[in-house]
């Protein structure tokens, strides 16, 4: 089955960026054991991000209502089978023969960023190191950190791409393809497309669904060391900081460059130079 969305090493990206604050509880695990947190949906900034969206424009299509009804089942199989066999069979009823009950449930559904929240985990990356606006969201404002990683292994090299549109994408409720159910977590507004952003997506282990991505422990997913090429602290940054991450660097498993972003003289642009 044809994927249908494009990974970094298919868009000819050989380094990835993750910017981020200074915090050494984040940033230790990484250089010392491998790990990467990834977050919860629900802490990403934009108010559409992973938010799903049915469409119910063809409520009244009596083959829609039918396929949308068996969809319904299998999203509440677990409820379901808690019910008595005669409270199952006047679900079933109602979701076919009472429209409103449908258009209530499919309504529901769209509000379904919980669900996502609990299953899915995000580790977001751009494809470039020098953008301001990355610098000042994500790193507490030029003072935090950002991760370069090289793709040339499979971890990385298949980070999906995020595709920047006007209008929502409208998930089917009936998911035929896994990347479906992707649908809007590689999907963001059109105004963010200077983050030329990609996605590592994983699953928590206890609860992932049938679906071929990384799976998370408690947030945490181990990546191959040597992909982490160098650390780049931003032009803010205190030297206590600085301090502490050349230390932390001194001791990594595998070698690491340390580099630094800064202001280029007479204009709005950042530089990315060795650390002095």
């Amino acid at each position: 089955m044809q994927r249908r969305y494009t990974i970094a090493r298919e868009a000819g990206i050989d380094r990835l960026y993750h910017f981020a604050a200074f915090d050494m509880a984040r940033i230790y695990p990484i250089v010392a054991f491998n790990r990467l947190y990834f977050s919860r949906p629900c802490g990403f900034s934009d108010a559409w991000d992973c938010r799903p969206f049915f469409d119910i424009g063809r409520i009244d299509d009596s083959s829609w209502r039918e396929e949308t009804a068996q969809w319904l089942e299998r999203l509440y199989a677990h409820g379901l089978s808690e019910l008595t066999p005669v409270a199952r069979e006047r679900f079933r009823r109602l979701l076919r023969e009472n429209g409103e009950i449908l258009r209530r449930m499919v309504t529901e559904a769209n509000a379904m960023a919980g669900w996502m929240n609990d299953v899915f985990r995000i580790f977001c990356l751009s494809a470039y190191a020098d953008h301001p606006l990355n610098w000042a969201l994500y790193t507490n404002r030029h003072t935090g950190v950002c991760l370069e990683f090289e793709t040339s292994t499979v971890f990385f090299a298949e980070a999906a791409q995020v595709t920047y549109r006007d209008e929502y994408p409208a998930m089917p409720l009936k998911i035929k393809q896994e990347e479906d159910a992707l649908l809007p977590i590689l999907a963001k507004p059109s105004h963010w497309s200077y983050e030329s952003e990609y996605r590592l997506i994983a699953q928590e282990r206890s609860k992932k669904l049938n679906h071929q991505t990384l799976i998370a422990d408690d947030h945490w997913v181990r990546f191959p060391g040597q992909s982490l090429k160098s650390i780049i602290v931003g032009c803010m940054m205190g030297k206590n900081e600085r301090e502490a991450i050349k230390a932390l660097v001194k001791h990594a498993p595998t070698p690491i460059a340390l580099k630094q972003a800064i202001k280029v003289p007479s204009r709005y642009e950042l530089r990315i130079v060795p650390l002095a």
